[in-house]
Parts: structure tokens; sequence; C-alpha cells
């Protein structure tokens, strides 16, 4: 890695239900899971990224922060139903980003964060 310590969260106890409710089509408030937040993990500021991608081979996110390289933040996947999330330390404002998604035919596709 240069210099980009990554950590993998689970999902809180209180997104069961509303990730629940996203599966089933029925939460008008994913926003509020999906995308990118500002979080703490273990005393240290940063950005958790959650995003759904049902039939990805492989998720992470990439930016400045990792020279756009996808091989330094992969996502963990935490769901069957296809969600992947990430906690990447020390991201500020405004920092630029994207998912690189990588498909089951192995391409891989630059998404932006809508």
């Amino acid at each position: 890695m240069l210099g980009v310590s990554v950590m993998a969260i689970n999902v809180p106890k209180e997104y069961e239900v509303p990730l629940y409710l996203f599966h089933q089509g029925k939460n008008a408030e994913a926003y509020k899971l999906f995308g990118s937040h500002f979080a703490e993990k273990d005393g240290v500021s940063g950005v958790v990224f959650r995003v759904w991608a049902p039939k990805a081979a492989d998720v992470s996110v990439v930016g400045d922060f990792n020279h756009w390289n996808r091989e330094e933040s992969y996502m963990k996947k935490i769901s069957d139903g296809g969600i992947w999330e990430l906690f990447i330390p020390g991201l500020k404002k405004f920092d630029n980003y994207k998912y690189s998604i990588k498909t089951e035919r192995g391409q891989i596709k630059l998404k932006a964060d809508p």
C-alpha cells in the first residue's frame, strides 16, 4: 500500500432492518446507508463507503488518496444481496474517488457515486 490503511467494518445493528427493507424495495432512505459517509472507527476519523453491486466479482474504492490503484482499497462484501463496504481512515471532504467494479466477465468499470 502507498500509505493508505484500510479497514473493513461490519454493518451496524441499526442497519439490519433498513438493509432488509432495501432488498424488499421498501427503503425510501437508502441514501443514509449507501454512498460515502464520514465515520469513526476505533477513534479514527475517515469515510465509510457502501455500494450495491450484486453482480460484481469484486469492488474497490479508487482516488487521489491511493493513486487510483484498485489493488489498494478492496471493499468487503457484507451481504449475499451484493452490498459492499469499506472504511478508509483520514479521507477529507472533497477527496476525489470512484468505485472500481470488476464484472463477472472480468471487465473493470469505474463508477462515480451518484
